[in-house]
């Protein structure tokens, strides 16, 4: 029992806005983060990342709001606050990052090569999660936790390898437009006008 450190909030009588809450939830979701980029990074990789960005933020926010107040109403409504600032912040960047690539003109190329390879990147992630939640926030053993995090490592890329083979990959408009148009003499254009006439 020595190597458990998983705190469970005992239930009192009401909600309350306290760190061991806060921890608590935090750990669920960073479990969830953890095996989402492990098994389905290739497809959601942006929407896990920004709830583990917001997970993160929470807990920032929330140590930053600690100290200044002790309402527990007002620290709850701060954190939240400061939890949707740093998403939009993070957000933000994102698209400041995507639209620099895009007037670099390498901006379609770079997606569609991170797009075929982001499992390389979210399974080793999600391990990474995985085993540092386990470790600090539930059992203090270095070996169960590698173990754990090499076996959903392992596991997550062969998922993820044998899914993204199958998915359908999608491009919005502006993907479209960017795309090179094939050279054309204009005979095919003639080709089809004669068609539709005769069948007309």
């Amino acid at each position: 029992m020595g190597k458990l450190v998983l705190h469970v909030p005992k239930w009192q009588g009401e909600l309350v806005f306290s760190k061991e809450v806060l921890v608590f939830a935090g750990m669920i979701l960073l479990l969830v983060v953890g095996i989402l980029f492990c098994f389905w990074g290739y497809k959601f990789f942006r929407t896990i990342l920004f709830m583990g960005i917001g997970t993160a933020s929470c807990y920032g926010g929330y140590l930053l709001v600690e100290p200044l107040t002790g309402n527990l109403v007002l620290r709850m409504i701060l954190t939240v606050t400061l939890t949707f600032v740093g998403v939009c912040f993070v957000y933000f960047l994102d698209i400041i990052c995507g639209y620099v690539l895009d007037r670099l003109g390498g901006g379609l190329r770079i997606k569609t090569f991170f797009s075929k390879r982001v499992y390389l990147l979210s399974a080793p992630l999600g391990a990474l999660i995985l085993g540092l939640t386990i470790y600090y926030m539930i059992w203090r053993d270095g070996i169960l936790s590698s173990l754990f995090a090499i076996v959903c490592l392992v596991f997550g890329l062969i998922f993820q390898n044998a899914k993204r083979k199958k998915q359908v990959r999608f491009k919005s408009y502006d993907d479209l437009l960017k795309l090179s148009r094939p050279e054309s003499d204009g005979s095919r254009l003639k080709d089809e006008t004669a068609a539709a006439a005769i069948d007309g």
